[in-house]
């Protein structure tokens, strides 16, 4: 709880976005998992690790670039965030998976915007 209200307080309120959601959209990929793709729908950004059924979500935004990411399917699974790179072109970059969990580090996959 402790930890849970401490990230809590680290959120810029009102911090908006740095790009409208859409810019967001595309297929980012790593070279040891393979591909997520971003989606724009529903007024929402979506999250779909595209080699399993079970990593899908909805992202809901924290501050600037910065979702919180919920996977349903996987309750044992804590929330966590995806953070979005902006290059300085002001488009996105990149993007990093971080959830709190000893059993599988999403930190270690560099999933880079591709044109696929």
């Amino acid at each position: 709880k402790e930890a849970d209200q401490e990230f809590e307080n680290s959120r810029i309120k009102n911090a908006p976005p740095s790009l409208s959601l859409e810019k967001y959209e595309g297929i980012y990929t790593c070279e040891i998992y393979g591909d997520v793709k971003i989606s724009y729908k529903e007024d929402a950004l979506w999250l779909d690790m595209t080699h399993t059924e079970i990593f899908k979500a909805k992202l809901e935004h924290f501050h600037y670039n910065t979702f919180l990411v919920k996977f349903e399917d996987v309750p044992s699974l804590p929330q966590g965030t995806v953070t979005f790179t902006i290059n300085s072109n002001g488009e996105a970059e990149s993007l990093e998976i971080f959830i709190d969990n000893p059993d599988f580090d999403f930190t270690e996959f560099n999933f880079i915007k591709s044109d696929k």
